[in-house]
């Protein structure tokens, strides 16, 4: 019953892998809207399909504020949630549309990979709560532009 199993679970792999066999990398950019708030701090969690998807790398974003990469735990490159995390000190805070990070994915089919962006809180450099609105849009040329 055993040699059954593991022939089974052979063959769905190996079906399952002849099906749809193409990985390809692919970037997603995480921006935010803060609208006349100055963001200054912040912290997300991305969800996603580990069975198709896996994080490869993480990027800083566009303003010098949040230039260098957020902080995560590299665990979540593959486990199927990643929490980002940033704070800047600097005088100069995005206000508005800003891209925060840059995702590189791992994908395996063709679909197009399903990503969801929740926030867990942001705040201005006083430490006030605020709102923003996220989205995760493809990359889309050089640096977001």
């Amino acid at each position: 019953m055993r040699r059954l199993l593991t022939c089974m679970s052979v063959f769905v792999v190996a079906a399952t892998w002849a099906a749809d066999p193409e990985v390809r990398f692919v970037a997603v950019d995480l921006w935010s809207d803060s609208g006349d708030r100055p963001l200054a701090a912040y912290q997300v969690d991305i969800r996603y399909d580990a069975r198709r998807v896996r994080v490869v790398g993480v990027e800083g974003g566009d303003h010098a504020a949040f230039v260098d990469p957020p902080h995560y735990d590299p665990k979540g490159m593959a486990g199927g949630r990643i929490t980002l995390a940033a704070f800047s000190a600097v005088r100069d805070l995005p206000t508005g549309k800003a891209r925060l990070a840059r995702l590189h994915l791992q994908v395996e089919g063709k679909a197009v990979p399903e990503l969801n962006v929740e926030l867990v809180t942001a705040g201005t450099a006083t430490g006030s709560r605020i709102e923003v609105d996220l989205s995760l849009e493809p990359m889309k040329g050089e640096r977001g532009k």
